[in-house]
C-alpha cells in the first residue's frame, strides 16, 4: 500500500499571540494518519495563499521550504526498505529545522585565532618538556567566542539543517574511535558551510553551488589545500548518505561532468642528503635544542614516522630488531587488514632511545616521555601537537644557523626519508610500504623531484659521444 503526504495546518493548537497555526506534514499510511512538526506557523489565510501563482517574497520563501520539507519526506519514504511510522519518524525528525544557530558575536569567516601559551624549559635536558602543566589561555575557536563542549557529539547539530545533522552523526563517530583530528576537521568544514549558506539540505548543494562556494572561500583567503580538505568532507557525507539511502544518488553533485575537488600544489618538503649531513653533524651547547634535533634524527631514520606514532610507541613494540606498529592515522580505516610498519632499529636509533628514553623499559611504557597513560585522547592530541610544534621551532632555529633554505619541518623529516630512497634507487613500491600508504598516488606525492645538479647530469648522459669529442678535440690541442 502506498504512502502519501500532504502539507496541513494543525488548527488543534493555536498562538493566541499571533493567530497562528503550525504547519504539518501529513503522512498517511493503511488510512492511518501521523502530523509531524516542520517548524513553521502562519495565519490560516497566508497558509491559503501559498497555492497561489502571485506570492511576495516572504510567502514565496516560507512555500519553497515547505515544498522542500515535503520533498526531503517523499525521498525517506522512497528510501525505506519497509515504510514504519517509527523508522520514518527517526530520518525525518533527525534535525529540528526550525530552530536557528545563535548568531556569534563575531563573523565565523574569521576564523579562530591560536592559543599563545607559554612555557619554561626546564634545565635537565634529559627530560622532555611536559605540556600538562601548561595553561590554555582563553581563546577563539572556529565558533566565535562562545565555548562549546569538548566532545562535540553533545552539540544539537539538528538545530542546524539537514546537511548539519547528518555530519553530527558521522562526528559521533569519529569520536567514539578517538579520532579528534579528523573531528576537527569535519567541525571546520561543517561551520565553514554554513556560515557560506545557513541551513542547508543536500539539494542545496548542487555543482554550481559548489563552485560559488569555492570562489567565496578564496575571497576569503583561504588556499586551495583548505578548500579541498572542507569539500573532501562534505563529499564523504554525501556517500556516507547515499550508502544508507537517506538520500538519492540523482543529489550527488560530485564527479568527472559535475563538481571536480581542487588539488593543492605539492609544495617540495624534502631536504637535500648535504643538509642532512649538515644538520646530523650540527652542534650546539644548547641541549634543549640538541635534543629535538635528535628527535628529527629519529624521524627521517625510522621511515619517516609520524610525530603521533613516535609518542605513541612503547617499549612493546620492540621487536629484536625491529620496531613494529600500526599507523595511528590509518588503524580504523585498514582494521580488516592493518598493516605493520616496520623500522629496523640501526645503531643511531638505538642511541637515541637509550638517550632520551624513558629509563623504565617496562612494556607498557611509552619510550619516549610524552604521553603518560590513562590520558584521553583530547590530552594526547594536545600533548603531541605541542610536542610537534616544540620540534619545529628549534629545527626552525637550526635550519637558520646553517642557512637551509627549506623549512626543517617533522614533514620535511618524513618527505626526506622517501626521496632518498627514491634517489638511491628503491622503487616506488618498495617506498609505499615502508611509509605505510595505501595507495600508491599518495606516495608520488611525496616523493620530491630529483636535485637540479641530477637534471643536468641526466641531460648530458643524452648525448654521451658528445663527450668523447670534446677529449678528442682537446687531446689535439
Amino acid at each position: 500500500m502506498s504512502v502519501t503526504t500532504a502539507i496541513v495546518l494543525d488548527k488543534r493548537r493555536d498562538s493566541k499571540k499571533t493567530n497562528s497555526y503550525p504547519v504539518c506534514l501529513r503522512v498517511t499510511f493503511k488510512r492511518d494518519s501521523r502530523r509531524f512538526a516542520i517548524g513553521l506557523s502562519l495565519p490560516e489565510k497566508d497558509f491559503e495563499k501559498l497555492s497561489s501563482p502571485h506570492l511576495g517574497e516572504k510567502l514565496r520563501q516560507i512555500r519553497e521550504s515547505i515544498e522542500k520539507e515535503e520533498q526531503r519526506a517523499k525521498t525517506i519514504i522512497k528510501n525505506l526498505r519497509k515504510f514504519s511510522f517509527e523508522a520514518f519518524r527517526v530520518e525525518f525528525l533527525a534535525y529540528k529545522p526550525g530552530r536557528r544557530r545563535k548568531s556569534p558575536s563575531k563573523p565565523l569567516s574569521q576564523s579562530f585565532e591560536d592559543s599563545q601559551s607559554t612555557f619554561s624549559i626546564s634545565d635537565d635536558a634529559s627530560a622532555i618538556p611536559r605540556p600538562g602543566d601548561i595553561k590554555r589561555v582563553n581563546f577563539k575557536n572556529q565558533f566565535g567566542k562562545r565555548k562549546y563542549p569538548a566532545q562535540k557529539s553533545d552539540m544539537d547539530f539538528r538545530a542546524l539543517g539537514e546537511v548539519a545533522s547528518h555530519y553530527g552523526v558521522y562526528i559521533q563517530k569519529l569520536e567514539a574511535q578517538d579520532r579528534i583530528g579528523t573531528v576537527n576537521c569535519y567541525m571546520c568544514s561543517l561551520m565553514s558551510l554554513l556560515d557560506y549558506r545557513p541551513n542547508l539540505y543536500f539539494a542545496d548543494i548542487t555543482e554550481l553551488e559548489l563552485y560559488r562556494y569555492e570562489k567565496w572561500m578564496e575571497s576569503k583567503g583561504n588556499s586551495i589545500t583548505t578548500i579541498s580538505l572542507y569539500i573532501r568532507c562534505l563529499r564523504h557525507i554525501f556517500n556516507v548518505a547515499i550508502a544508507k539511502k537517506l538520500i538519492d544518488r540523482d543529489l550527488y553533485p560530485f564527479g568527472p561532468e559535475k563538481y571536480l575537488i581542487p588539488t593543492g600544489r605539492n609544495i617540495k618538503k624534502a631536504v637535500g642528503i648535504d643538509d642532512i649531513q649538515r644538520i646530523y653533524e650540527y652542534q650546539s651547547p644548547d641541549s634543549i635544542k640538541m635534543m629535538y634535533r635528535d628527535f628529527w634524527i629519529f624521524i627521517y631514520l625510522s621511515n619517516g614516522m609520524n610525530v603521533k606514532d613516535l609518542a605513541m610507541l612503547k617499549y612493546e613494540n620492540i621487536d629484536g630488531q625491529f620496531i613494529r606498529f600500526y599507523r595511528a592515522k590509518t588503524v580504523n580505516t585498514s582494521r580488516a587488514n592493518p598493516q605493520v610498519i616496520s623500522v629496523y632499529c640501526s645503531e643511531e636509533i638505538r642511541h637515541l632511545i637509550a638517550r632520551w628514553g624513558n629509563p623504565d623499559k617496562n612494556p607498557d611504557n611509552y619510550i619516549f616521555p610524552i604521553l603518560s597513560i590513562g590520558q584521553d585522547a583530547h590530552e594526547r592530541r594536545y600533548k603531541i601537537q605541542l610536542f610537534n610544534k616544540m620540534i619545529n621551532t628549534y629545527m626552525y632555529e637550526i635550519g637558520d644557523e646553517l642557512g637551509v633554505t627549506r623549512k626543517l619541518s617533522t614533514m620535511a623529516a618524513r618527505h626526506s626519508f622517501s626521496t632518498q630512497l627514491k634517489r638511491t634507487g628503491i622503487s616506488v613500491e618498495a617506498i609505499q610500504e615502508l611509509l605505510g600508504h595505501k595507495n600508491l598516488k599518495t606516495t608520488m606525492d611525496y616523493l620530491d623531484s630529483f636535485e637540479d645538479a641530477s637534471k643536468a647530469k641526466q641531460v648530458e648522459n643524452l648525448l654521451p659521444f658528445k663527450k668523447k669529442l670534446q677529449e678528442a678535440e682537446e687531446a689535439k690541442e
